[in-house]
């Protein structure tokens, strides 16, 4: 097997073996990152993160309004739902992920934060983003007291015909 970093060092060329020793660094920790976001997707799809996260929630939700204003309980609330969500990610993360350390993630998801889409992203953007806290915590009071939006009258159902088939003698349009 061509080992390029023992070939630059024969070579002498020790800027080629130190840009391949950072590549495979980078790579290392982008494989670790990867690894940890994997961990935290399925941490928050299971009974434990949603039931924490939905008492604390209830729990709070009340104290916030819609307004452009903010008062000094909703930072106080917020810090204390980064502690709360990040100490239980934390723990699973140690129990599922080797030599795991929240601080070196934390640094990882913020430097790269304008590179990273998903619902994922979102909601760790919650644990260092006032606004996104606010609201999430906004569309969960929102939706406990019954006063978000329903869309479900903006989709039809309609039955699907098997025999109508281009070509058959059938037209299938779409209704208005």
């Amino acid at each position: 097997v061509f080992d390029l970093w023992e070939f630059g060092k024969m070579a002498g060329c020790e800027a080629t073996g130190e840009v391949l020793e950072q590549r495979r660094a980078d790579s290392s920790e982008a494989s670790i990152f990867d690894q940890v976001v994997g961990c935290i997707e399925d941490i928050i799809m299971e009974d434990g993160f949603r039931d924490l996260q939905s008492s604390f929630l209830d729990k709070h939700c009340g104290k916030f309004e819609d307004v452009e204003e903010n008062k000094l309980v909703y930072m106080e609330v917020f810090h204390e739902y980064t502690s709360t969500v990040e100490a239980f990610l934390e723990a699973e993360l140690l129990s599922r992920v080797h030599n795991f350390k929240m601080a070196d993630f934390l640094s990882h998801l913020e430097s790269h934060r304008e590179d990273l889409t998903g619902d994922i992203f979102d909601l760790l953007l919650t644990f260092t983003d006032f606004l996104a806290f606010k609201e999430m915590i906004l569309a969960h009071k929102a939706d406990k007291e019954g006063t978000a939006p329903d869309f479900s009258s903006c989709l039809v159902v309609t039955p699907h015909d098997s025999t109508a088939r281009p070509g058959n003698g059938s037209s299938v349009s779409p209704s208005s």
